[in-house]
């Protein structure tokens, strides 16, 4: 007998987590989640929330055979056993009845896989004949199916009572590629440990699919929810709705037509043909759930490079991506009337501009929820200088977001686990598979998180010169003017600067380095010139699209400056989104130095003529700074310091290097000085400013 939708919806329904693990969730909004759950005509398998509200569904939960759940060492995974036995401890002496901890994948990654074993083991131990322990693998972390499957069966081995895919706080989360493996090594152990699909499942289709996956490898009495879950908390309403709506059918008879097969797609793209929207709608739906696998996203990116998209293609891809996950709605969030407006950058070596800008234009009255993304290729990215103030929370949870830039005013954070979800999967692939400099693809990415956004307005920094993607002034204005266009086609108010990235912006490159100069700057202990005209010719352009003339905007932007309203507005948002209450005033306390501190001298007289800024920030990465793989780890520390521009006297030293050791400081040292050119007489620098598109 077929199963119809409703069917499915309830069946689904009795197998999901549903789960809250917001900071700041009060235990009002933990409580009613509860009650949600209770309330549900199929109860779900379990609720899940964090730590310091983990007693909340233990009582309101007791009874109901919903179960309570919470997290341990999460979401990083640090490798600390006896820290993670301590938290899985102390959320079984709550009463919890399981315990999500994160498999210490790093430390995998490594090949130290008997300390894993030993790490699970520890929290298994924890948990005692109370709890059952579910271990997250991160699978996307992991390299292929193989190592994933050695990775389950090393959490079995020691003692897991379900292994799960994804934290969902990476690009990659749940694939049935994973899931398969996964299975096959719980089948192989004779079938006691259960699994749980988490991290991007979706929609009702998606999470059948994860079922039937099941049902075939393990069959289908294996399939309860004492054996298999499904974390997927946005699903519920999806499924309640089905449940309430009149009407039913047999699922499948309505499913939409048979997606186009990604090589077929890449094929087409490969010998220069022109992609509708539904191939490019279906190519991104298969990046957003999975289906398209790392290689393909990779030989689509490389196509895409060499063959280029049409303006119809470049908007397909860009809305497609958009409308992979959700789109935000501020006035429904609570924002009123008050505008919305953020501004992004194509990237550049020691772009620190968006620390500053952000809490500068909302001391001026507009909320700027700034969603940016971690480092490219040799730019720096604004995420990975954030992860060095110690607890602030990249990546939060829509809701937290959005209460941040209404107490605060901004907030500048990751991609959330549900916006643009297939645009945060291409870009992990194109830092690592050289097609960064893709212009269609640059496009599409900026503009599809900023659609999800729900922005009034945005304002655009393209760069030009050494240090950038778009070296060739001509380039940097053919992406600047793609960008406005296909903007203003979506219905979003767009202007561009074209700025110079011939040197570095600003004095250091390295992610707690240039944060240690941005709260400098917004202290105003020191000021760059040329990052300060960037950072109020762009502030200047934002509060434009609100109406505010240019002469007006400046002054005020001066005064939010001068007067220490962005300074302060700055240190609300790191206390609100988790960092130290007194980093401003205090960051040299909470910033990571590096070990090791080398001055670079030119070893002639004369004035710096020329800085090639790529290698600068090749530099960066090869101190560790950067990456040149999605999932690998950034030093914090590393970098350059007091860097000289253009003009500047040679008699000093060209920059310090902070490194790790000696020998990573003299591989440094040799690309630094190979970035320098110098000249009898000054130079005088390139104009920061270089063109302006748009209304």
């Amino acid at each position: 007998m077929s199963l119809t939708v409703k069917d499915w919806a309830r069946r689904v329904l009795s197998l999901i987590d549903l789960t809250n693990l917001d900071p700041e969730a009060d235990d009002a909004a933990i409580v009613a989640l509860c009650e949600k759950a209770l309330e549900s005509p199929v109860k779900p398998a379990g609720v899940c929330v964090g730590p310091r509200q983990a007693l909340v569904p233990v009582v309101v939960l007791r009874e109901s055979g919903i179960r309570s759940v919470t997290v341990a060492n999460f979401p990083e995974g640090k490798p600390n056993a006896s820290l993670a036995a301590f938290e899985v401890l102390r959320a079984v002496n709550d009463g919890v009845e399981e315990v999500d901890v994160v498999f210490p994948y790093a430390l995998w990654l490594k090949g130290k896989h008997e300390e894993c074993g030993e790490f699970v083991a520890a929290a298994k131990a924890a948990c005692g004949v109370l709890a059952k322990l579910k271990v997250i693998l991160e699978t996307g972390a992991l390299a292929d199916a193989a190592e994933i499957k050695a990775a389950a069966r090393a959490a079995i081995a020691a003692g897991a009572d379900f292994v799960k895919t994804s934290t969902g706080k990476i690009a990659q989360g749940a694939t049935p590629e994973a899931a398969e493996a996964m299975l096959e090594a719980i089948r192989e152990s004779g079938g006691a440990c259960g699994f749980k699909a988490s991290g991007g499942v979706r929609s009702l289709e998606q999470a059948v699919a994860y079922v039937r996956l099941a049902e075939r490898i393990m069959g289908a009495e294996w399939v309860t929810p004492e054996r298999f879950r499904i974390g997927a908390s946005g699903l519920m309403d999806e499924l309640l709705a089905i449940l309430a709506a009149p009407g039913d059918a047999v699922f499948g008879e309505t499913e939409r037509p048979r997606r186009a097969l990604p090589q077929e797609t890449i094929a087409k793209k490969r010998d220069g043909g022109e992609l509708s929207d539904a191939e490019i709608g279906d190519f991104v739906a298969g990046l957003a759930d999975g289906s398209v696998a790392d290689a393909q996203a990779a030989a689509f990116a490389m196509a895409v490079l060499f063959r280029d998209l049409s303006d119809a293609e470049c908007r397909a891809l860009t809305l497609a991506m958009r409308d992979s996950g959700r789109v935000l709605d501020w006035r429904a969030m609570g924002l009123g009337e008050v505008p919305v407006i953020d501004k992004h950058s194509t990237g550049g070596v020691g772009d620190k501009v968006s620390l500053i800008l952000a809490p500068l234009v909302a001391a001026c009255g507009v909320h700027v929820p700034m969603i940016s993304g971690r480092g490219l290729g040799h730019t720096g990215g604004t995420l990975d200088k954030l992860g060095s103030i110690p607890g602030y929370a990249v990546a939060p949870s829509v809701e937290t977001f959005a209460a941040v830039v209404r107490r605060v005013g901004c907030a500048v954070i990751g991609q959330t686990d549900d916006l643009a979800p297939a645009d945060r999967r291409l870009y992990a692939i194109r830092d690592v598979s050289a097609t960064v400099e893709s212009l269609p693809l640059i496009v599409a990415s900026i503009l599809s998180k900023k659609l999800a956004a729900g922005l009034d307005g945005l304002v655009l920094d393209v760069k030009t010169g050494s240090g950038a993607f778009m070296a060739d002034p001509a380039d940097a204005e053919a992406l600047a003017r793609r960008l406005v266009a296909v903007a203003k086609q979506a219905g979003l108010p767009t202007r561009a600067l074209i700025t110079d990235m011939n040197q570095a912006l600003g004095t250091s490159v390295g992610n707690a380095l240039e944060v240690a100069e941005t709260v400098a700057f917004l202290r105003a202990e020191r000021r760059d010139a040329r990052l300060l005209e960037v950072t109020l010719a762009l502030g200047v352009e934002m509060l434009g699209l609100v109406g505010i003339d240019a002469a007006t905007a400046s002054r005020k932007l001066r005064l939010a400056l001068d007067g220490g309203q962005a300074a302060e507005t700055f240190g609300r948002m790191v206390a609100a989104l988790g960092g130290p209450l007194d980093f401003l005033d205090n960051a040299g306390a909470y910033l990571e130095p590096a070990p090791v501190v080398v001055e670079v001298r030119a070893g002639a007289e004369g004035f710096v003529a020329a800085v090639d800024a790529r290698q600068l920030g090749l530099a960066v990465v090869d101190l560790g700074g950067g990456r040149t793989r999605p999932e690998q780890g950034v030093d914090m520390a590393v970098g350059l310091s007091e860097v000289l521009g253009i003009g500047d006297a040679a008699d000093a030293p060209l920059c310090r290097i902070h490194a790790r050791d000696a020998a990573a400081a003299a591989r440094a040292e040799a690309r630094v000085r190979a970035a320098f050119a110098l000249s009898e007489r000054p130079v005088a620098a390139p104009p920061v400013l270089r063109g302006r598109i748009g209304a």
